[in-house]
């Protein structure tokens, strides 16, 4: 579903990627892991073409992307769950579900509120009456109307109370049911082993570490050692 080989990224003359590469299989949950400032984030606006790729290759469903337009990207099936979820204060929570192109995929509008069922009941709320829990559901929510094949979600947990980190959880497991492919930046360590099937951890811009993640559950000498955990 998706590959990066040797990807480089820079932020003015700060080279904050060097030469990462990870791959996310046809419907597989993947969790990138690190302490803060390793580039984590900054793969996810990569892969999603909101910064540009100074050398490498991004691959998506086989094909090349990384001198494609975030728009196009997204038309071909990317779904993108932003750090600080992005919500739109203003609009009602139905309308920021509605703004999505509805392509007639598995997330109809009945499907969302199926699955989040609080945004049925805060339909006519604006973004920014809404608890940080619920403008997370939102956020989740919003990229799913998009009828996404890979999911990216980066630091869906942050900021969050321990009730709604475990709702996150719950929300990406039903996600995971439906076979949707997902690449997931998650501190939480307990929180992406969880739903992961494999993970890697990333430091000073390059992927050091790459396993199982009933592997690196068992490993506490490498989630001190790597995540200081």
């Amino acid at each position: 579903m998706l590959e990066l080989r040797d990807v480089h990224a820079h932020y003015g003359s700060s080279h904050i990627l060097q030469g990462v590469s990870l791959r996310v299989g046809a419907g597989e949950v993947v969790a990138l892991l690190g302490r803060n400032g390793v580039g984590k984030t900054t793969t996810i606006r990569a892969i999603t073409g909101l910064i540009s790729v100074s050398r490498g290759e991004i691959l998506f469903k086989d094909t090349p992307i990384q001198d494609e337009p975030p728009y196009r990207r997204a038309r071909m099936g990317m779904g993108l769950v932003p750090q600080g979820r992005g919500i739109y204060p203003n609009l009602s929570v139905r309308e920021q579900l509605l703004l999505p192109p509805d392509r007639n995929g598995r997330w109809s509008l009945q499907e969302i509120y199926a699955l989040f069922p609080i945004l049925r009941e805060r339909r006519r709320h604006a973004g920014d009456q809404l608890s940080g829990g619920e403008q997370q559901m939102l956020a989740i929510a919003r990229a799913l109307r998009s009828n996404p094949e890979l999911l990216l979600l980066d630091e869906p947990s942050e900021g969050l109370a321990p009730m709604m980190v475990k709702r996150v959880g719950e929300v990406l497991q039903d996600i995971k049911r439906q076979e949707l492919s997902i690449l997931l930046v998650e501190q939480n360590l307990s929180l992406a082993l969880s739903v992961a099937d494999r993970v890697y951890i990333m430091n000073k811009g390059v992927i050091v570490h790459e396993c199982p993640a009933a592997e690196l559950a068992q490993d506490e000498e490498t989630q001190h050692r790597l995540l200081g955990v």
